[in-house]
């Protein structure tokens, strides 16, 4: 015969706490789940950070270094334009000087002298030293009587009538001469021009 058993009143369980239950039986506890992040990577992996980290200082400081290397290229730029903008015409003045020394010898003839002829013959030699000046420089004349009228040349400040000598557009007259320097137009001719 067999023992006879007590039925067991049913426990009341409410969902929520089933649940619990069933997730605690079904996941096992771990030392993992709160673990410090440092303990989870494993050395191959800290060391690879520490190579890339030391990588990244390496860069920073090369970046930091090309930074302050281009700064100061920069300013050293920026001197040495302000330095030739300041002494550019240093050269230029080198050479005008010795044509206002003649300029000078010139007047002091004129002073101790009363012969016009020597004034005009020292005059006209630092003309032409001027004009030799010039040229080595690069500036050259505009040649403007009787070439075609030409606005990037020259400059129209009258008109006459054409004749057969000066057809219409032509330049009768150069009222003032006009430069160029390398092919750069410094100052245009002041022409006449016929109509």
């Amino acid at each position: 015969m067999e023992p006879m058993t007590t039925p067991q009143e049913p426990t009341e369980v409410s969902l929520g706490d089933r649940d619990t239950a069933v997730a605690q039986q079904s996941v096992p506890e771990t030392e993992t789940t709160h673990a410090d992040p440092q303990n989870i990577v494993s050395d191959e992996t800290r060391a690879v950070i520490e190579q890339l980290e030391g990588k990244l200082q390496e860069l920073q400081q090369r970046h930091m270094r090309m930074q302050a290397d281009f700064d100061n290229f920069r300013r050293r730029s920026r001197l040495e334009k302000e330095e030739y903008t300041k002494y550019a015409h240093a050269q230029l003045l080198e050479g005008v000087l010795p044509i206002v020394d003649n300029f000078e010898r010139a007047l002091a003839v004129r002073q101790e002298q009363q012969d016009v002829e020597a004034v005009i013959r020292g005059v006209t030699m630092i003309y032409r030293q001027m004009e030799q000046w010039l040229e080595q420089a690069g500036v050259q004349p505009i040649m403007a009587v009787g070439k075609s009228f030409d606005p990037a040349y020259h400059q129209a400040l009258a008109q006459t009538e054409a004749s057969a000598a000066y057809p219409s557009g032509t330049i009768v007259e150069q009222l003032q001469r006009g430069y160029v320097l390398h092919e750069k137009v410094i100052r245009p001719a002041m022409v006449k021009v016929a109509e």
